[in-house]
């Protein structure tokens, strides 16, 4: 029986077997013998490990670390000490390939900040080159609710071929002052980042969407691209840029590319 395309992560074969992929076309490697009972419900994949086939289940990294500290019982061993290390490396949470962080095109002020002319070239532009990027991968989109990021994302999506009513608008993502003349209640402008900016919940959205597609693409503006860029750069390529570099520069039309699998990023197109 073929091996499928395997997501990154953690799994334990029907002998409690656990090993890990990394998702990078190499075959599942075996790691520690370590007796992990999952919940029903998970979900089934075939792997291959050596000469044997075996039917398997992804599991959660942060179960098998609850449950590796109860089975060691506290005792920090070589191998409950290594184990634990390599749950923390990235790839083990991270089922996307490719993460498009972008600042929404050019857009006229008055009266609705909508996408100028050159905009849309910019917002063209762009979805052209993710589309060079991503090939036939699958994509998901989320963007700001704001209407130059809604614009953006709309354009992207036609390079794309991606269905319209499957973009993701977040409240939360948009920012600019535009928030406080939007006309939404007082209780929704509260719930953006302009008046409630947070690394942590903006961070969270992309956690929350890597398993949604090989390339994720998120569409707001300026600052929150440039602090999520910050985060998924020190969190996922254990790099840092001090003062946030040029990521708090990013120009309209342009996003910056993480290759999670070969640990790059560029800006872009």
């Amino acid at each position: 029986m073929a091996k499928p395309n395997l997501k990154p992560g953690i799994y334990e074969n029907v002998k409690g077997k656990l090993f890990a992929y990394k998702g990078d076309g190499s075959d599942v490697h075996p790691y520690f013998n370590v007796h992990v009972h999952l919940p029903d419900g998970s979900d089934d994949w075939w792997c291959e490990q050596g000469n044997e086939i075996a039917s398997a289940r992804r599991v959660d990294s942060d179960e098998v670390k609850e449950r590796i500290e109860r089975l060691s019982q506290g005792r920090q061993t070589e191998k409950v000490s290594q184990l634990l290390k390599f749950l923390k490396q990235p790839f083990t949470q991270s089922f996307m390939k490719h993460l498009f962080i972008a600042r929404h095109g050019n857009c006229i002020e008055y009266p609705d900040y909508s996408l100028s002319e050159s905009g849309r070239e910019q917002a063209d532009e762009l979805g052209k080159r993710i589309k060079e990027i991503s090939g036939d991968s699958s994509v998901y989109i989320v963007a700001s609710l704001a209407r130059r990021a809604k614009q953006t994302a709309e354009i992207i999506a036609g390079n794309l071929d991606y269905p319209l009513e499957d973009i993701e608008n977040l409240l939360y993502l948009w920012d600019g002052a535009d928030v406080t003349s939007s006309g939404l209640p007082h209780e929704d402008q509260q719930g953006t980042f302009y008046l409630n900016p947070s690394r942590e919940k903006a961070l969270q959205i992309i956690k929350d969407r890597r398993e949604k597609a090989d390339s994720l693409i998120v569409v707001c503006h300026r600052d929150p691209v440039g602090i999520l860029a910050q985060e998924v750069l020190e969190k996922e390529l254990g790099k840092k840029i001090e003062g946030g570099g040029d990521f708090m520069n990013v120009s309209y039309g342009r996003a910056i590319h993480f290759d999670l699998e070969q640990k790059t990023y560029q800006e872009i197109p």
